[in-house]
């Protein structure tokens, strides 16, 4: 039973069963007690692999659900703050996310220019959208790209978090385009898949010029 609140909800009901029926004398014994909740498995995430990205990237279209699987993949941003994005704040090289979930949250990104010029065009249906049914269509798409079926947008914000732990930008500046506290432990522990065989031309060979310019080989020396 992996959902928190149903389980929590099943527990409450079997307690109030045993106890009404000792209070019955249908049974001896309260065993009302003795019923325990359990501890409840959460699954972790990983980042998309090299294959799984280069799969995913490559049969992305023109059209809007493409466009927003570009824009989660490219930012790392988690699935309600695309919504906080304002046009009018957009800068050349920078994205403004206008987080609310920690004081972090609100923080700029860097963004290539091929990014930026895709978000300058978009319309208002692009930031605002039912998450549910993107998240579906996301696991239908990646299934049928023999991708694991249950990706969601977290998982393209751990894979957008160990590409640049792969790429090689400072620690500090990871943490802030993740909209983690400077200092945290939990860009690295939790958001960042290792994997030593991977080098950074391995993942610029997959995003190529949707990279951001200090990303590319022109500037990061690898």
């Amino acid at each position: 039973m992996p959902l928190t609140k149903q389980r929590k909800e099943v527990y409450k009901l079997l307690r109030q069963i045993f106890r009404k029926a000792y209070e019955l004398d249908y049974i001896k014994k309260d065993i009302s007690e003795f019923v325990e909740l359990g501890k409840i498995a959460t699954k972790s995430r990983n980042a998309l692999n090299l294959d799984e990205q280069r799969k995913l990237w490559e049969a992305l279209g023109d059209d809007m659900f493409s466009r927003r699987v570009r824009f989660y993949m490219l930012t790392g941003a988690r699935p309600s703050e695309i919504a906080t994005v304002r046009k009018d704040e957009l800068r050349p090289g920078w994205l403004k996310i206008n987080g609310t979930k920690t004081a972090n949250a609100k923080r700029w990104v860097k963004i290539s220019d091929k990014l930026y010029n895709m978000l300058l065009g978009e319309s208002p249906e692009f930031f605002t959208f039912n998450g549910k049914l993107f998240r579906q269509r996301l696991q239908r798409f990646c299934a049928s790209l023999q991708i694991e079926s249950s990706i969601d947008v977290y998982t393209l914000r751990h894979t957008f978090a160990t590409n640049l732990y792969l790429l090689r930008i400072p620690e500090k500046d990871r943490q802030q385009y993740m909209g983690h506290t400077v200092g945290s432990k939990i860009t690295n522990s939790v958001y960042t898949t290792f994997t030593p065989d991977t080098k950074p031309q391995d993942i610029i060979n997959i995003f190529g010029d949707w990279l951001p310019e200090f990303l590319t080989p022109r500037f990061a020396k690898f």
